[in-house]
């Protein structure tokens, strides 16, 4: 009896510890996030409070990513005088890494264009008030698929 008792505390602890895997937690976390969001008229996303959560949580860019995803990025040789462009194509999920809407962690993007067209949603920053004089921009495409917003595409000018 004494060892029945054990198997049951033994299968109960294991049962209990497996409630909470990391892809578990993962998603409770982004359905936290998702709760967050404001529905709009047509009962999807409100772009501006997904965006909100967008910028600044690493899981949740990762899980609102479309695969294949274009990053393009530009370096306007301000400091060096040589030009460089680059496109990355993303087939993976895994090989996102987070985008904190900042150039470097360190540039703040004041200034800010969303054009929002149904299920499309462009998003312009730029770090001076005029973005034909900002040395540093983040042009991004939004799509909504199924109520939820999807980043497609990424264009970082600095």
């Amino acid at each position: 009896m004494r060892n029945f008792g054990f198997i049951l505390l033994s299968l109960l602890l294991l049962f209990c510890s497996c409630q909470n895997t990391p892809e578990r937690l993962r998603r409770r976390h982004i359905s936290e996030l998702e709760n967050m969001i404001k529905a709009d008229s047509t009962r999807g996303e409100e772009f501006k409070s997904f965006f909100a959560q967008f910028v600044k949580d690493s899981l949740f860019q990762h899980e609102r990513i479309t695969i294949p995803f274009v990053k393009h990025l530009t370096d306007n040789g301000y400091e060096t005088g040589c030009i460089r462009d680059s496109v990355v194509t993303i087939n993976n999920k895994n090989e996102w890494t987070f985008c904190s809407f900042m150039m470097n962690n360190s540039v703040n993007y004041p200034f800010q264009s969303i054009k929002i067209d149904h299920d499309t949603a462009l998003v312009h920053l730029f770090d001076n008030q005029s973005e034909d004089y900002s040395r540093n921009k983040i042009h991004s495409l939004f799509v909504r698929v199924k109520g939820k917003w999807m980043i497609t595409a990424l264009d970082i000018i600095h």
